[in-house]
């Protein structure tokens, strides 16, 4: 199972809730939540209504659902560096460096799972000189 969906199960699992449970909560439909929980690897990124409503339902970030959806799509979002990571990023950087990342995996047949020099300095505090 993806990160996500592995971390989705664990907090439906710590509620006692079946996927139906989730479903409910979340107003989602089952085909919304299936390649959530059952693939090794999230071949299309969720939208933001099923991040969304998921996040509502279990009382959990969006964030970390993001997060654990980058990772189920093969991006990387621990340490890349020094001082550089997803993880410590403002909402719209994360989306923004995601977005590029999932654009220049499918152009090349895979995703890429580790940070370009521009990103670095986007997110590694720069020293003053002078």
């Amino acid at each position: 199972m993806n990160r996500l969906g592995a971390y989705v199960q664990a907090e439906m699992d710590w509620r006692g809730w079946t996927l139906t449970d989730l479903t409910k909560a979340a107003g989602l439909d089952e085909s919304d939540l299936m390649p959530i929980l059952t693939r090794d690897w999230l071949a299309d990124w969720p939208s933001s209504q099923v991040i969304d409503a998921v996040a509502r339902a279990l009382h959990v970030p969006a964030r970390e659902l993001v997060l654990r959806a980058a990772e189920a799509c093969g991006l990387s979002v621990d340490e890349e560096g020094p001082g550089a990571s997803l993880v410590d990023t403002s909402n719209e950087e994360l989306m923004r460096e995601l977005r590029r990342r999932l654009a220049l995996g499918a152009s090349a047949g895979n995703y890429i799972t580790t940070g370009s020099s521009a990103w670095l300095s986007l997110v590694a505090p720069r020293e003053q000189v002078g």
